[in-house]
């Protein structure tokens, strides 16, 4: 799994977007507003760790959460369904599926990119 800033921003990106003024998009400011919704603690857990880890897959987000496989999985599709991730399938481990993993992208629902 990789883990890209909002909208796929890079850290210049984001320094340029501080100058002008427009509000944060980063790791921090991301957390900040997957907390403000309330999630469940599952969700913010998974949270917690992508804000501060990428390139894990769904079995190291479930081992540095303590959740089961299926409570992470879970956790990530809850994210995703209040927009705070956006997902890129990458096959897995299915036959054909090239080992890739999925990207995640880091989004705040009702925030231009």
């Amino acid at each position: 799994m990789e883990i890209t800033g909002a909208q796929g921003s890079t850290a210049s990106d984001e320094a340029d977007r501080a100058r002008s003024g427009q509000p944060e998009q980063g790791p921090a400011a991301w957390f900040a507003a997957v907390r403000e919704a309330r999630l469940p603690f599952a969700s913010t857990s998974v949270a917690r760790i992508l804000r501060d880890h990428s390139g894990l897959s769904l079995e190291d987000i479930a081992e540095l959460t303590g959740l089961h496989v299926r409570g992470a999985r879970k956790a990530l599709r809850r994210l995703e369904a209040a927009g705070f991730l956006s997902t890129r399938l990458g096959g897995g481990r299915a036959p054909g599926g090239g080992g890739r993993r999925n990207v995640y992208t880091r989004t705040i629902p009702g925030r231009a990119p």
